[in-house]
């Protein structure tokens, strides 16, 4: 019992979740520097006190079917639950089709990826969507 109150007291809520889904994972390298762009544009939506960036990665392997379906499993739990709103894509268009969830205004970004944000369908949507979508703009204004 105590061990719940702890992880429920010391558990952190990230402010601004972002999908990788791609063949090959992120890097540590290349996942830091995705958080620490949001973290510089970001701003604290749940009033802890800290801004939290969480990269959540899919990866999707031609070589290894069982890990590629534990994944898509993973990321149709985050995306029923609305936990990302920010997308980081190979090929936007063929995950569009896919998974019907990404607006059609995503833009390249380094290393052959693409930055997309995520569109909803239900009256269900991200926590903290307004702020989300603030992010967005910046974003979009940063990448000229």
């Amino acid at each position: 019992m105590g061990s719940l109150i702890w992880r429920s007291i010391t558990q952190v809520h990230p402010d601004y979740q972002i999908a990788y889904a791609a063949s090959v994972p992120l890097s540590e390298d290349e996942s830091a520097l995705w958080e620490a762009k949001l973290l510089a544009l970001g701003l604290d939506c749940n009033g802890d006190g800290k801004v939290v960036i969480q990269v959540n990665q899919y990866i999707f392997s031609q070589e290894d079917a069982m890990y590629t379906a534990a994944n898509n499993v993973k990321l149709m739990a985050d995306l029923d639950s609305c936990e990302s709103y920010f997308f980081l894509l190979e090929d936007p268009e063929a995950f569009r089709e896919s998974y019907e969830v990404l607006q059609e205004d995503w833009f390249p970004v380094e290393n052959g990826l693409y930055l997309a944000r995520r569109t909803f369908y239900e009256d269900r949507v991200s926590k903290n969507v307004e702020d989300c979508d603030a992010l967005w703009k910046r974003l979009l204004k940063e990448a000229g």
